[in-house]
């Protein structure tokens, strides 16, 4: 089977914060899997979100590269096993280390296998799938504020003087239990199959904000995406974007683009490394 060209965008930065706790990877590997990307939020203060990021994302990029050929519909089995022991991992960090006790973090990743790509998700860091001037939010926040809005009775009144508490108030997040659910993109079937002008975003919140208060609509992100002349650009004037409409949290996107022409992307991307945003 021939592989479609697919090009890479990322960026992270600490925008308004002190520090960046966010964490990210993308890889195209060499084998069956084509392209693994992964982002991670992370929180604890101080002393424990970068270290839960860090754990969350080296976790990931470990067992990936180290993977044996699967077929496609194994992939969901592999990658629960794959969030469990990066949970795992966090958890015993802070057993052996008071100060890192409560730390956990978000993790969204994506892999494509066989020009078909299969997303996991637990948290609110999202994956977002845009074509044209179409964009679609896939994942789903696991936070308080989506919980609430959920509801029937939802009413914005009732939690104006709550809604940051909700937004970041996490009902999963790695390690924060022994076991974790996860959620999976599409849930059955052999995944989302690429087409040319395909592209898919993986982020943390402080790109694209919360369902009350976006730093991003669907418009400018799909302009952004459109106007754009590569994958890297469209990363860096999504974050400018983002940060001029108010974030006030650390930034990272992780960009795939499918391009019209075959040809097959090699490259590797592992977080710190980023360009500064220039103001």
């Amino acid at each position: 089977m021939e592989e479609l060209p697919i090009h890479i965008g990322y960026i992270s930065w600490k925008g308004r914060r002190a520090e960046n706790q966010d964490s990210f990877y993308c890889d195209a590997l060499q084998g069956h899997i084509q392209v693994a990307l992964a982002v991670a939020d992370g929180m604890g203060g101080e002393q424990g979100g970068d270290v839960a990021s860090q754990i969350a994302i080296q976790t990931f990029r470990q067992q990936i590269e180290n993977l044996p050929s699967l077929p496609l519909k194994k992939w969901r089995k592999t990658l629960h096993q794959i969030y469990q022991n990066a949970n795992q991992q966090i958890l015993q960090h802070a057993r052996t280390n008071p100060l890192l006790d409560g730390m956990g973090t978000t993790l969204v990743s994506a892999l494509v296998v066989e020009n078909h790509l299969i997303a996991a998700n637990v948290g609110d860091s999202r994956l977002y799938h845009i074509h044209g001037n179409q964009v679609k939010q896939i994942s789903k926040d696991h936070n308080m504020l989506e919980e609430i809005m959920s509801k029937k009775n939802f009413s914005i009144q009732k939690i104006q003087n709550k809604k940051d508490y909700y937004a970041s108030t996490l009902l999963r997040s790695l390690g924060e239990k022994e076991k974790i659910q996860v959620d999976f993109f599409p849930p059955q079937g052999n995944g989302y199959e690429l087409q040319p002008g395909d592209i898919y975003l993986l982020c943390s919140d402080g790109l694209v904000g919360n369902a009350l208060e976006p730093f991003l609509s669907a418009q400018e992100i799909a302009k952004i995406c459109a106007n754009s002349s590569s994958a890297q650009k469209t990363c860096h004037r999504l974050a400018q974007t983002a940060y001029q409409n108010g974030s006030d949290d650390n930034i990272t996107a992780v960009l795939l683009k499918v391009g019209k022409r075959r040809r097959k992307f090699t490259g590797s991307f592992l977080s710190p490394p980023t360009e500064p945003i220039k103001m």
